[in-house]
């Protein structure tokens, strides 16, 4: 670790400079990394809950019961509030 700080004591300041730019570059791309990946798994919770709803009104209006809905698209999905 002495080793280490002694390097970044003889660091002119360009290369100083120079790091943390690349430093900064590596932390932008790591959020924007991140930030995708947020958005895609909220995208794709997101098609499937309105997917589910679609299918089961769909299957609700063809005669199928809650039970028979909630085997077919899983124990999560939620049965729609009484109008």
């Amino acid at each position: 670790m002495s080793e280490t700080i002694v390097k970044y004591a003889e660091m002119t300041p360009e290369e100083n400079e120079k790091w943390q730019r690349f430093y900064e570059e590596i932390r932008q791309h790591d959020e924007a990394t991140a930030l995708k990946e947020a958005w895609r798994e909220g995208f794709i919770e997101g098609f499937r809950n309105s997917y589910s709803k679609v299918i089961g009104e769909r299957m609700r209006r063809t005669g199928f019961t809650e039970e028979q809905i909630k085997i077919a698209l899983g124990e999560d999905y939620s049965e729609p509030p009484i109008q």
